[in-house]
């Protein structure tokens, strides 16, 4: 079974030996995002409110973590129930935080994504603007 690699050189020899008309400056970019990128791809588009949104609540939950330790630490040794408040506040902003951020995280991951499938796609459409003759039947190409 090949592997992605085996798939990514196949496609790229197969890209550089259709010698079509793109492969000058409208080439489509065949570098991987860094994640500077991908973060600030999460501010932008239909969601662009949502991730802001989540931003500010991953900040001041973890705000509130540092307050809670803080608190847990300076409460006296007879308060027991101030030690449970704080401890519980402290996993739980902990919890929503991890949650938060585990969305944020597949957010950029479907932003990486659909820039593959374009990528993808451009690499596709010009290797079919590439091709001279007839087209084979059937499949995709009808």
């Amino acid at each position: 079974m090949p592997t992605d690699k085996d798939i990514q050189d196949r496609m790229t020899a197969a890209y550089a030996s259709n010698g079509c008309a793109c492969d000058g400056p409208e080439r489509p970019d065949m570098s991987d995002p860094t994640m500077r990128q991908l973060f600030g791809d999460m501010f932008r588009g239909k969601q662009r409110w949502t991730s802001l949104l989540v931003m500010v609540f991953i900040l001041a939950l973890t705000f509130v973590m540092v307050v809670s330790v803080v608190m847990f630490f300076r409460t006296g040794e007879g308060e027991t129930k101030g030690l449970i408040l704080w401890a519980t506040l402290f996993l739980t902003s902990g919890l929503f935080t991890g949650m938060l951020k585990m969305w944020f995280w597949m957010g950029m991951n479907r932003c990486m994504l659909v820039r593959e499938v374009r990528r993808s796609e451009a690499r596709l459409a010009a290797m079919q603007a590439g091709q001279s003759g007839s087209r084979p039947g059937g499949g995709i190409y009808t």
